[in-house]
């Protein structure tokens, strides 16, 4: 089953990696990516990061994979109230 890591480093960029656990080993197995996006968290125009077409594309791509879109949704990662910097 796939899951999201979200993050936003010193620069304020933020990222979403989607990792699928391949469970080939008895501890679990390794974490595979399958998607990485990165943004500036200030810019509020473009694609967001999961968009259909993405989605899409990897349920092509991964057809072996069962994907929950409801689960992975992507937090938002901007602080509230904040709207310096918009473009």
């Amino acid at each position: 089953m796939p899951h999201l890591r979200t993050q936003r480093d010193k620069r304020n960029v933020d990222t979403v990696a989607l990792y699928q656990n391949d469970g080939r080993d008895a501890g679990g197995g390794r974490n595979r990516l399958v998607y990485f996006f990165r943004s500036p968290a200030w810019v509020r125009i473009g694609r967001t990061a999961l968009d259909p077409d993405a989605r899409h594309v990897l349920a092509e791509q991964y057809p072996e994979t069962r994907f929950e879109w409801d689960r992975l949704k992507v937090p938002s990662l901007r602080p509230r109230g904040s709207d310096e910097g918009t473009l």
